[in-house]
């Protein structure tokens, strides 16, 4: 691991924070020790890791925090939907991701664990 004095000072507030029920969001760049560090924070206890770069922009703050921003009336989330199934139907799931915020793979991600979900 590391020796660096930013490397333990980072540790020693882990360690702290670790003896409590806080939740943590820990960001950075690729490669910088986030799950190594995560892993420490929650060692006995529950740890969700969330590559939030799979996540759309749009989406990434419900996600997380089950916020919703603004008021949205069922009709336009009933006509969302719709158009969606329609576009699925026909085969068009790229269409389909991309109305809903999503990638293609994203899409087929979720598509697979809702039918592992009802099975």
């Amino acid at each position: 691991m590391g020796s660096s004095a930013a490397y333990h000072a980072a540790l020693h507030k882990i360690l702290h924070v670790a003896s409590t029920n806080a939740t943590v969001l820990l960001f950075g760049e690729s490669g910088m020790g986030k799950t190594i560090f995560a892993h420490e924070v929650r060692a006995n206890g529950p740890f969700v890791a969330i590559n939030c770069a799979a996540i759309p922009e749009a989406l990434i703050e419900s996600e997380l925090f089950y916020v919703q921003r603004g008021p949205v009336r069922l009709t336009e989330i009933e006509e969302v939907y719709i158009e969606v199934a329609m576009e699925l139907s026909e085969g068009n799931v790229s269409r389909a991701a991309g109305m809903l915020g999503y990638t293609r793979a994203q899409l087929d991600y979720r598509l697979k664990k809702m039918a592992q979900d009802e099975g």
